[in-house]
């Protein structure tokens, strides 16, 4: 089954009261956050809920400085996707997740909570994170499409996962894909808890809940030996090793200075060709399959053969 979508304005919002969620809707309400406005009122709004859903979507697979881009929340019959590139601050939404009168549920929350707290300063209250149950539960099948599947017979599309969520406009499938990491979670998480208490482990689960609360992920950084753990890398003589250094350290300069993660600047394996290969020009550099077409021309190409060049002589 997948759930009808509806997408609905901020404006359209109702008090959700329930002491247990209610089963989910097959009809997916979506409601898009842009305006300040818009979050002001639907902060005011979630402060009235004793449970929310929570999830994040970031840019990490494809940026150097990772952000949030998205934070979505659900109330048990909206899923609302707060835009924070277009919005700019999330500041009205800080004192409803640090609240510690609404539980907030997230699956595996821990990327999510550090980022919410690197970007925003928000630090979560009053968390009971699914995955978390699911490890104490001795589940094997743990990831939160699995657990819709299991417990309510639906399958969701995943397909979004490596989408740059950075990117804008956001097309509906993107939006829906967000939107369905919190349409299902209050149900779910109610399951989990049952059966926790059932096995007298549903404290546990809040005590292990509240350490993912506290936790925090380092940002990225730069690990000056990470060249050795490339493929191919101890396969290669000394001097193509010490190539690899060199590109290396230059890919993560230019990351950093085009916002890129560094294996969407240059791949590994093209580290390794180009310590092989050792080209000495542009008609060298084009004969390489694995190098990005970038770098084969101009400006470019010519830092490039600089870098082989200098290291190749250390």
């Amino acid at each position: 089954m997948k759930p009808k979508k509806e997408f609905l304005s901020a404006s359209a919002l109702s008090p959700f009261s329930a002491s247990r969620p209610h089963p989910p809707s097959d009809e997916l309400i979506v409601s898009l956050i842009t305006r300040p406005e818009e979050l002001e009122q639907l902060a005011i709004h979630l402060a009235r809920c004793p449970a929310i859903a929570l999830d994040t979507e970031s840019n990490g697979f494809y940026a150097y400085y990772e952000k949030v881009c998205l934070i979505q929340i659900s109330d048990g019959r909206v899923s609302y996707i707060i835009d924070p590139l277009e919005l700019g601050d999330c500041l009205p939404l800080k004192p409803l997740l640090e609240s510690p009168d609404i539980e907030k549920i997230m699956h595996d929350g821990v990327n999510d909570v550090s980022g919410l707290y690197r970007d925003f300063g928000i630090r979560i209250d009053n968390l009971f994170d699914t995955a978390v149950a699911c490890r104490l539960l001795g589940r094997k099948r743990r990831s939160l499409a699995a657990l819709v599947e299991d417990y309510l017979g639906i399958r969701i599309n995943k397909k979004g996962q490596q989408y740059n969520w950075g990117s804008r406009p956001l097309k509906d499938s993107h939006i829906e894909y967000a939107a369905l990491d919190v349409h299902y979670l209050l149900i779910i998480a109610q399951r989990l808890k049952d059966e926790l208490a059932e096995r007298g482990l549903l404290e546990l689960a809040y005590e292990k809940s509240r350490g993912v609360a506290r936790s925090t992920v380092p940002e990225r950084s730069f690990p000056p030996d990470g060249y050795t753990r490339i493929k191919g890398f101890w396969d290669l003589g000394e001097d193509e090793r010490r190539i690899v250094k060199g590109l290396y350290r230059w890919r993560d300069f230019l990351a950093r200075r085009w916002d890129r993660a560094p294996f969407r600047v240059m791949p590994d394996i093209a580290l390794v060709e180009l310590a092989v290969m050792k080209p000495a020009d542009e008609s060298d550099l084009r004969g390489l399959k694995g190098i990005p077409r970038r770098f084969k021309k101009g400006g470019l190409a010519r830092e490039l053969l600089r870098v082989i060049k200098e290291w190749q002589g250390v």
